[in-house]
């Protein structure tokens, strides 16, 4: 059997023990990657397809909060996952080799527990017998026999441990790593705790003011054109100030990463995080913060695409039906993006006041727009009305920080624009409109990239207004 090896000793010390596995790696090992935090390690068994053995020290940050859902999530996988804890203590200082952890019986059944020694003449050390580690995680389809000295035991290490045990303070942990191996620098020891992100480009054009902190685009009914014009002030604001988060809170029809790539390509699946914060809820991990980590380390995931774009994507469309975020998730996510700092957020949503939609409205009233989006039709306008007065009356947003835009999908046809703004959306102000071009949004589809790339006149306009 052929397996992943995940790291998670802590932020400074996983390169160490990567170097010790690259070095005492078998022909099974299809990749060794690295965690420097418990929510992470969730993460990548996500993102990892196949077996996966996990070498952890019990002093990993957040590791005691987050251990049942390790359980759960690794009886979860289909494939075979496997856990080894390096017996280090627990930063919140309860005494013994396992701290806290050892309240847990649900880990302690689930994992392998390798305890170190302490000599006698030296209490600050912690020894560990690396040969024991490497049959137990760079071997574990073979017997101890077979690999009795693939690794031999490590010398002691010159250097103090930067995150000591609580339980043995001053601690040092024993590892090769620390002393010079042969060869090492032909290596190149990769590690997947940070994605790489392509440089912030330089925009074509820098306006001179800057957009709103959150636009929210919303509509009283489908078909209106929200997801084309989401996708357009994406575009748009990547060409004229280099960095822009796009929100796909439309989890009835997730559309949004389309302009962007293909169907085809198996891109983020915001389902696996919504599932992985049920299976956190389910094992007692219930609290804002701990949703909050858990977020932030699924979206360090994201690529950041090209003028910087970063796009989250909905859940993947390959449900039978919807698939919904758990209580307080799109409040998570939307606090996540707007603290990227990034010159705007711009945000998709359903055709509903669902919890994403009004979450986001809240916010939009304090720190940005709503556009509301309509076609020139009776049924389109009537929606469009309702859904402004019941986020007006019903649930208190401002009405000055609304506005329409008017999407014209026919060239002939409609209400007139005057009809519009003197009798059926007269409370609302019409801050653009977006004309007749016939196929550019099946065209954006196509090439996978915004309509505002190719005609973004009506869109710049719209701009002026919003600025």
């Amino acid at each position: 059997m052929a397996w992943h090896v995940l790291i998670a000793i802590d932020a400074e010390q996983n390169a160490d023990f990567v170097t010790w596995a690259e070095r005492y790696r078998t022909d099974g090992v299809l990749s060794i990657q690295t965690a420097s935090s418990a929510p992470e390690v969730i993460t990548q068994l996500n993102h990892l397809t196949g077996a996966v053995v996990i070498l952890a020290s019990s002093a990993l940050p957040e590791l005691t909060q987050w251990a049942k859902t390790w359980v759960a999530m690794g009886k979860a996988r289909s494939d075979p996952t496997r856990c080894v804890v390096l017996a280090d203590g627990t930063p919140d200082g309860v005494p013994g080799p396992l701290g806290s952890l050892a309240d847990i019986p649900e880990f302690l059944a689930w994992a392998t527990v390798v305890e170190g020694t302490v000599p006698p003449d030296n209490p600050q050390i912690v020894e560990y017998d690396f040969d024991q580690l490497a049959r137990l995680v760079l071997s574990p389809g073979n017997g101890p026999e077979t690999l009795s000295s693939s690794a031999p035991p490590l010398e002691p290490p010159t250097t103090k441990s930067p995150a000591p045990s609580p339980s043995r303070l001053g601690w040092f942990r024993s590892r090769k790593s620390q002393q010079p191996i042969a060869n090492s620098a032909q290596k190149s020891v990769p590690s997947v705790t940070e994605r790489p992100r392509s440089p912030r480009p330089s925009p074509r054009q820098i306006a001179s003011q800057r957009p709103p902190e959150l636009l929210v685009v919303m509509g009283g009914k489908g078909g209106v054109g929200k997801t084309f014009l989401t996708a357009s002030l994406i575009g748009s604001a990547a060409q004229q100030w280099g960095g822009v988060v796009g929100l796909d809170m439309d989890y009835f029809k997730p559309n949004l990463a389309l302009y962007f790539w293909p169907e085809t390509d198996q891109g983020p699946d915001l389902g696996e995080l919504f599932q992985q914060w049920e299976i956190a809820q389910s094992s007692g991990v219930t609290t804002a913060d701990a949703q909050r980590r858990l977020v932030e380390q699924w979206l360090a995931h994201i690529p950041r695409l090209a003028q910087g774009m970063t796009i989250v994507p909905g859940p993947h469309r390959d449900t039978a039906g919807a698939l919904l975020p758990p209580m307080g998730m799109p409040d998570t996510l939307l606090t996540w993006a707007l603290e990227r700092r990034e010159a705007t957020v711009i945000v998709d949503t359903a055709p509903t006041l669902d919890e994403a939609a009004l979450q986001a409205a809240r916010l939009a009233e304090k720190r940005g727009r709503i556009l509301l989006v309509t076609t020139p039709e009776w049924d389109a306008l009537l929606e469009t009305d309702r859904i402004g007065r019941q986020l007006r009356d019903y649930w208190g947003i401002a009405p000055d920080c609304m506005g329409v835009v008017v999407n014209y999908r026919a060239q002939k046809g409609g209400v007139s624009l005057d009809d519009i703004r003197g009798t059926h959306l007269a409370s609302w102000p019409v801050w653009g409109v977006i004309p007749y071009v016939p196929r550019i949004a099946q065209v954006a589809l196509t090439r996978h990239h915004p309509p505002a790339l190719e005609r973004d006149r009506a869109i710049q306009n719209l701009w002026r207004v919003l600025l």
